[in-house]
């Protein structure tokens, strides 16, 4: 298993990097004069083809697989992109997998827009209808909504009405609560959009963990104290460490789940658990630790580290949280060494 991106893989990063500094820095977090949501570029993202990389060519995808789709949502980590972007991979093949190709095929080109749910405690999905409360990302602009479980996944419509605006950690992000009594679903699927949901958000937890040390090695280059970097400080080296291992570990992690969910692996599930584990950990961990590095400038508005500890906590949450993660894993027989 080669877990180093080929030339074609590293020449789709590094176009995809190109678009995001252009279209989505992450500045545009912080930078009061510019607006702060990603509606104004969802349709450059569609244009270009970043939200179809990965989707059957039956409804104009690329047809690329999960590994590829793992290296882009890396970099999305990085810039703190909506999550919506996993929302509409996600909600896309939900759609075809239940024979709306048309439906599936307007995620993609940008035509429609899918919000992610959170499930709160006894929400999900039986007998085909959806029941329970959820907390939904990004819902402005959006008309329709995901629910993924570990057994099934569902797209809903979405009804504006109906939801109740919050106040949510992540300032970059809106928050709505949304309760759905024997709700029928437009499409359900089956099929592995638990453990596809639970890789693209290993990769964004992991380009944030990645984020946070550029960041922080970054500023121990440039703060002096007692007439040299910070970084000098054997105190700072440790931190700095530490959070390369984590990084490293979680980015690991999430190549092997992605590899292995392409070749259909056995060990696929328990993998993609794990990634999720190992890189909501890494993201919440190395952000805070960035925060020291930077000391009281860490806590201002005006740097984007503390964006990136809150968005690290709201992807922590997305799907599967460590609690549930644990529990699946616990029920999975162990790896083969």
């Amino acid at each position: 298993m080669d877990y180093l991106p080929n030339a074609d893989q590293t020449q789709i990063v590094d176009a995809f990097k190109a678009f995001l500094h252009s279209e989505l820095p992450l500045s545009r977090l912080v930078d009061a004069t510019k607006p702060q949501g990603d509606a104004a570029s969802w349709q450059n993202l569609a244009e270009l083809g970043w939200l179809s990389i990965a989707q059957d060519e039956v409804i104009d995808g690329a047809g690329l697989g999960a590994a590829e789709e793992m290296l882009l949502f890396i970099e999305a980590g990085k810039n703190l992109i909506s999550p919506l972007l996993i929302a509409s991979s996600l909600g896309a093949r939900v759609l075809l997998d239940a024979g709306l190709a048309d439906t599936a095929r307007s995620l993609i080109d940008g035509t429609c827009r899918i919000a992610p749910a959170i499930a709160r405690p006894g929400a999900g999905i039986s007998d085909q209808r959806v029941n329970g409360e959820f907390y939904v990302l990004d819902a402005e602009h959006c008309d329709m909504l995901l629910v993924v479980t570990p057994s099934q996944s569902a797209v809903l419509p979405i009804d504006s009405a109906s939801l109740t605006s919050q106040q949510c950690t992540d300032e970059s992000l809106s928050l709505n609560s949304l309760h759905l009594a024997d709700q029928a679903p437009l499409a359900t699927s089956n099929g592995r959009v638990f453990e596809q949901a639970l890789i693209l958000c290993s990769a964004m937890l992991t380009g944030i963990a990645e984020q946070a040390l550029s960041l922080a090695v970054s500023y121990a280059n440039e703060r002096e104290q007692f007439g040299k970097p910070i970084g000098a400080f054997q105190s700072i080296k440790h931190y700095c460490a530490d959070m390369a291992l984590r990084h490293e570990a979680a980015l690991a992690l999430t190549i092997q789940a992605a590899l292995e969910f392409d070749s259909h692996h056995s060990e696929a599930t328990f993998d993609a658990l794990a990634a999720k584990l190992a890189a909501q950990k890494a993201a919440i961990e190395n952000a805070e630790a960035a925060i020291q590095i930077h000391g009281a400038m860490g806590f201002t508005r005006e740097m984007p580290i503390h964006l990136l500890l809150k968005r690290a906590h709201i992807l922590s949450t997305l799907f599967a949280d460590a609690d549930a993660l644990v529990s699946n894993l616990t029920i999975l027989p162990a790896p083969e060494l």
